[in-house]
C-alpha cells in the first residue's frame, strides 16, 4: 500500500502531473484508492459503464488485447471524458499495484484544478492522435 507521500511523489513523475505544484498534488493523491492486481485478472471488460481512470502504481496492464502500459502510465479515462461505455478491456500482465480515481473525484478535480484539466486534455488528444 501507498502512502500518501508516495503516491503524490508517484503522481509527480508522470507527465500529466509533472507540471504541477505538491500542494495541487496531494488532494488528488489523498483521493486514490489502491487495487491489487494478480495476472490474468480483468479490471474492467468492454462494454461496461466507467466508473473509474486508473494510474499504474506498478506491473503491467494489457487494453484490448493489444497494447501494454507500465507504472505511470493512465488509463481508462476516455470512457468517462466521453460519456459511453468502455470501448476496450483492461487485464494485469503481471502482479499490479493500481491506483484508482472515481469518475466523481475525476470531475471534481478537473473542477478545481485547471493545471491537471489542461494537461489531461493534452494526453488524451496525444493518445488520439497516435490512432490515427
Amino acid at each position: 500500500m501507498k502512502t500518501l507521500i508516495e503516491k503524490a511523489l508517484l503522481l509527480k513523475g508522470t507527465t500529466l502531473f509533472g507540471d504541477l505544484d505538491l500542494e495541487m498534488i496531494l488532494p488528488i493523491s489523498d483521493k486514490l484508492g489502491p487495487i491489487q492486481c494478480k495476472p490474468g485478472r480483468p479490471i474492467f471488460s468492454a462494454g461496461e459503464e466507467a466508473t473509474h481512470v486508473y494510474l499504474i502504481a506498478e506491473g503491467g496492464v494489457e487494453l484490448g488485447g493489444e497494447t501494454i502500459l507500465g507504472p505511470g502510465q493512465l488509463f481508462g479515462e476516455e470512457a468517462i471524458l466521453s460519456g459511453e461505455k468502455r470501448s476496450y478491456g483492461a487485464t494485469a500482465t503481471e502482479p499490479s499495484l493500481l491506483l484508482a480515481l472515481s469518475k466523481a473525484n475525476l470531475f471534481a478535480t478537473l473542477e478545481e484544478c485547471p493545471a491537471f484539466a489542461i494537461g489531461l486534455l493534452k494526453e488524451y488528444a496525444a493518445k488520439v492522435q497516435k490512432r490515427f
